[in-house]
């Protein structure tokens, strides 16, 4: 509350209670009038500093949950690529393999076999992975809750991308020249993160929902 008004009130009040011409009884009340209006001068001061501070407070909550949650986006963006490259690349490298080893070339057949083998274990780092970063993400939508409450776009969204059947990559058993294999490889890539990136469209509908908020 205005410090002005409070001290414009205050000399009223003074000037009330120093007047010797006001009735007895009305002289008598004052003071505690005066006592009793300057005790709601001081709750509404206290009352509107804890309303100033709550929404502060949330603001800074859900900036912090806003700006996570595009992060963790960015992140899980670049995390379906990755993924993308290995799942194609464990199905390439096991397709050289069999090539190979139904030739002379042994040699090539084990380093293509090992390869394959490698990929798969990067495939299941990146899974794991991308399950922490959905994790984190889920934690700052419960922030996003607490503050808010419910919110269908939020709500609606987060089940279309946790409920996504993730695509998985197309062999190449039918593919017998290296050259065609390399170029199928490639495009079969491409193809796999052009899904992928419809899951994190959903994501950041939900972002633009919680800076709207903020």
């Amino acid at each position: 509350m205005d410090s002005t008004y409070v001290e414009i009130l205050k000399d009223l009040l003074d000037h009330l209670v120093q007047d010797e011409n006001k009735p007895g009884l009305l002289r008598d009340f004052i003071p505690i009038i005066s006592v009793v209006v300057g005790a709601f001068i001081a709750l509404g001061s206290q009352f509107f500093f804890y309303l100033h501070s709550s929404r502060k407070e949330r603001k800074r909550i859900l900036l912090e949950a806003y700006s996570d949650c595009e992060r963790i986006t960015y992140l899980l963006g670049e995390s379906f690529k990755e993924l993308n490259m290995y799942k194609t690349h464990k199905k390439y490298f096991y397709r050289l393999f069999e090539i190979y080893g139904d030739s002379d070339n042994k040699d090539d057949a084990e380093k293509y076999h090992r390869r394959h083998t490698e990929s798969n274990q990067e495939m299941l780092e990146v899974l794991n992975k991308i399950r922490t970063l959905t994790s984190e993400y889920y934690k700052n939508i419960a922030k996003f809750r607490k503050q808010i409450g419910e919110n269908t776009t939020v709500s609606k969204n987060m089940v279309k991308f946790m409920n996504y059947e993730k695509e998985k990559s197309r062999g190449f058993d039918d593919i017998t020249d290296t050259r065609e294999l390399f170029k199928e490889e490639e495009k079969e890539e491409r193809r796999l993160n052009e899904i992928y990136n419809k899951y994190t469209d959903h994501l950041k509908i939900i972002n633009n929902e919680i800076y709207a908020r903020i």
